[in-house]
C-alpha cells in the first residue's frame, strides 16, 4: 500500500473516531441534560405542592380562626340576649307583685299566709312592712293577740313577710322578693343545666 492510501487510511480511521466520539459524547450531554431537567421539573413541582399545601394550611388555619370567633360571637350574643330577656321578664313579674300588693286581695293573702306561716313556729316574731301594719293589725284582731308578736320595718321587700325565730336567731324570709328571686335562681340552675348537657350532646355528635 502507498504511503499516500496508508495516510488516507489513517486519516479515515481517525475521522471515525473523532465522529464516534463526537456521538457518544453528545448522547452522554442530552442524557445529562434530560437528567438534570426531570430533576429540575421534579424539585420545582415538589416546591410548588409544598407551596400549596402551605397556602390551603394557612386559608384553612384563617377560616377555622374565623369560625370559631363567629362561633363565640354568637354564642355571647345569645347569652347576653337571653340574660336581658329573663330579667325583663322576672322585672315584670316584679312590677306585677307591685301592683298586686296595691289590691284589697293582697290583705287577704297576706292574712293567710302569715296564719299558715307563723302555725310550725310558735312564739315566733312577724316582720312586716309598715305599709301592712294596718292588715296585721286587723289580722290580731280576728285572733288571740297573744298568739302573734310583730313588728315593722322600712326594708321594702315589695310585700309578705319574715318569720324571727329568737330560739335560733334566725330568719325565715316569706316576702314576695325574696319567692321571686328564688324562682329566679331556680330558672337560672335549668337553664345552666341545660346549656351543659346540649354543650356534652353536641361533642358527642362530633
Amino acid at each position: 500500500m502507498k504511503v499516500a492510501d496508508k495516510l488516507e487510511y489513517f486519516k479515515s480511521v481517525v475521522n471515525k473516531e473523532a465522529e464516534d466520539q463526537s456521538l457518544k459524547l453528545a448522547a452522554e450531554a442530552d442524557e445529562k441534560f434530560q437528567a438534570a431537567s426531570d430533576a429540575a421539573e421534579k424539585d420545582a413541582e415538589r416546591r410548588a405542592n409544598k407551596r400549596v399545601q402551605s397556602e390551603l394550611y394557612k386559608v384553612e388555619t384563617q377560616k377555622n380562626k374565623q369560625l370559631v370567633s363567629a362561633t363565640v360571637a354568637a354564642k355571647r350574643s345569645i347569652v347576653e340576649l337571653r340574660e336581658h330577656l329573663t330579667n325583663e321578664v322576672f322585672g315584670n313579674v316584679a312590677q306585677m307583685a307591685v301592683e298586686f300588693v296595691k289590691t284589697a286581695g293582697y290583705k287577704a293573702y297576706l292574712k293567710g299566709q302569715i296564719i299558715s306561716g307563723i302555725r310550725p313556729y310558735p312564739g315566733a316574731r312577724i316582720i312586716v312592712m309598715e305599709r301592712d301594719r294596718g292588715a296585721v293589725e286587723e289580722l290580731l284582731a280576728e285572733i288571740a293577740p297573744d298568739k302573734l308578736d310583730f313588728e315593722c320595718t322600712d326594708e321594702d321587700f315589695i310585700g309578705g313577710y319574715k318569720i324571727f325565730l329568737p330560739e335560733r336567731s334566725a330568719i325565715v324570709d316569706c316576702t314576695l322578693k325574696s319567692k321571686i328571686g328564688g324562682e329566679k335562681k331556680s330558672f337560672d340552675k335549668l337553664r345552666i343545666n341545660f346549656d351543659k348537657n346540649l354543650e356534652t350532646s353536641g361533642t358527642g355528635a362530633e
